[in-house]
């Protein structure tokens, strides 16, 4: 589990556009559990080219939606260990690119089981906001500047949950396991013309 330093570590670094964590939500189970250690190896290879350039540190991706169980979790997991030479702990796969920003795979579809598992393996007396803000997005420090969303706008995918605080969203109409660069750096170029309010409202 995390150290009491890393959970408070939440420094915001600079990048081109202020934008240093990227969350991507794209596929249900199902569509994980199909995609081939050939096709994750081409989904890694064009989340690290939409990274480069713009000072990302960080880049997470998450199902959609849908349920795993612990066997489909773990092949879903080895697979994409396989493709990326990412590492494996529970239930995400981390990998280093040679850039030196990191993708980490959240095989996880539901939110909600994340947040309560994450809530419950914290110590009660470190159980605040920030702390379990960095335990979520773990190995970031902090909470995604955008989400991309490969699916409808009129639903919120249920693997986010605590995601959507601070968060802008950008959905795109790419199907999943034909993700490409393109598409990310779109959304960026959308991110950049957004005045942010962190969850705060106009008055």
């Amino acid at each position: 589990m995390l150290s009491v330093a890393t959970l408070f570590k939440r420094k915001r670094v600079k990048s081109v556009h202020g934008l240093v964590h990227v969350l991507v939500c794209g596929g249900s189970a199902v569509q994980w559990l199909d995609t081939t250690t050939q096709e994750w190896g081409r989904i890694a290879s064009e989340l690290s080219n939409s990274a480069r350039g713009v000072g990302m540190r960080w880049i997470t991706v998450c199902p959609y939606g849908g349920s795993f169980t612990e066997v489909d979790r773990e092949l879903v997991c080895k697979r994409i260990a396989s493709a990326t030479g990412g590492t494996v702990e529970n239930s995400t796969v981390t990998h280093l690119d040679s850039d030196g920003f990191t993708i980490s795979f959240n095989v996880c579809a539901d939110g909600q089981q994340r947040f309560v598992d994450i809530a419950n393996a914290l110590p009660e007396s470190l159980i605040t906001e920030e702390a379990l803000s960095s335990a979520m997005h773990e190995p970031a420090v902090y909470d995604p500047d955008l989400v991309v969303v490969h699916g409808p706008t009129n639903k919120v995918p249920q693997s986010l949950m605590w995601e959507l605080g601070y968060s802008e969203l950008v959905f795109v109409e790419t199907p999943w396991r034909k993700l490409k660069s393109s598409d990310v750096q779109q959304a960026i170029s959308d991110f950049t013309t957004r005045e942010r309010r962190f969850g705060g409202i106009d008055v």
